[in-house]
């Protein structure tokens, strides 16, 4: 062989290596020598040019997505747990500032003047027909001051009405039966006077206390002046009263006759007389002829069924008086 066919022969041998596929690893041992030289390519690349790398290529990227949904997930938890918290004291400081403006304004709506002369007498008139002694009398009075000042008030704190300021939640009753003087009265009398009788020594302020059960146990003997200033007077009223009803009297005025005989006209009693009367319980003949303005032969001539000493006058019937 020449030498230019020497040359020619290395030539194509040259040629045929360098254009043969890359062997297959599969079934044998590889040099590692390749992978070493195709990382540093890539790596090279990645170096050379950012905007080349696939974003695939960064595996990390999914597990810190996921990392930061469960953050946000956990932040939400947080958040709305605060929230909750924060719900939870402002509706509790709500409630705390709605009990108080309520509680202030039950007291408040109640416009309490001056005693009302007719809840005072009939607190009297109550007590007075239950014959209580004087310091139960007193321990009813003081009540009634403190509490409404002897107004019939349809408010008061909780749900306290009345002039005794009786609540219906603790038993005294129904709000329209404690806004009755007399009921309420009679409800304050019912455990004043035995809780009198168990307690000698109880003040008439001490007496109300143990009725109402006040969270101020010590104010009702502060109002003792105005309670018995309020007694005399009632007591003045009630007397005045009791006169001018009084039992009827024996011998009643007369009325004026118009002249006719009454349908009721006794027998024997004559007719067309100026004045009639009807008997009633307890007439007599001399004071009928006294309010006559005749003697009382005269009255027994005027009316002849009577007999002399007039002990038949008969109830319902009408008695000639004057001719």
């Amino acid at each position: 062989m020449t030498k230019f066919s020497t040359l020619l022969f290395f030539l194509a041998a040259a040629t045929t290596a360098f254009s043969s596929p890359v062997p297959d690893v599969s079934g044998g041992d590889m040099s590692l020598s390749v992978m070493p030289m195709d990382t540093a390519v890539v790596d090279e690349a990645n170096l050379d040019d950012v905007d080349a790398l696939d974003s695939d290529d960064f595996e990390t990227a999914d597990v810190d997505e996921e990392d930061y949904e469960d953050y946000e997930e956990d932040e939400d938890f947080d958040l709305e747990f605060e929230d909750a918290e924060d719900d939870v004291d402002l509706e509790f400081e709500d409630d705390e500032e709605v009990d108080e403006e309520a509680s202030l304004t039950r007291r408040e709506v109640c416009n309490v003047g001056q005693p009302n002369t007719k809840v005072v007498d009939k607190v009297y008139a109550v007590a007075r027909k239950r014959k209580v002694n004087a310091k139960v009398m007193l321990a009813t009075f003081e009540t009634a001051a403190i509490e409404s000042n002897f107004n019939n008030l349809n408010c008061g704190d909780q749900d306290s009405v009345g002039v005794f300021q009786q609540r219906p939640s603790q038993g005294w009753g129904t709000v329209k039966q404690l806004m009755n003087v007399a009921y309420a009265t009679n409800k304050f009398l019912d455990r004043a006077i035995p809780n009198d009788r168990a307690n000698r020594g109880y003040t008439p302020g001490q007496l109300a206390q143990s009725v109402q059960i006040s969270e101020f146990p010590d104010r009702y003997d502060t109002r003792k002046a105005q309670a018995q200033k309020l007694i005399a007077q009632a007591k003045a009223r009630y007397s005045k009263k009791s006169k001018g009803k009084g039992k009827p009297k024996k011998n009643s005025k007369p009325k004026k006759s118009s002249g006719k005989a009454p349908k009721n006209l006794a027998s024997g009693s004559a007719k067309g007389c100026k004045k009639y009367h009807t008997v009633k319980k307890g007439d007599t003949c001399a004071p009928l002829a006294k309010a006559g303005g005749v003697s009382l032969s005269k009255f027994l001539s005027l009316n002849k069924g009577l007999n002399s000493k007039c002990t038949n006058l008969q109830l319902g019937k009408a008695y000639c008086l004057k001719k």
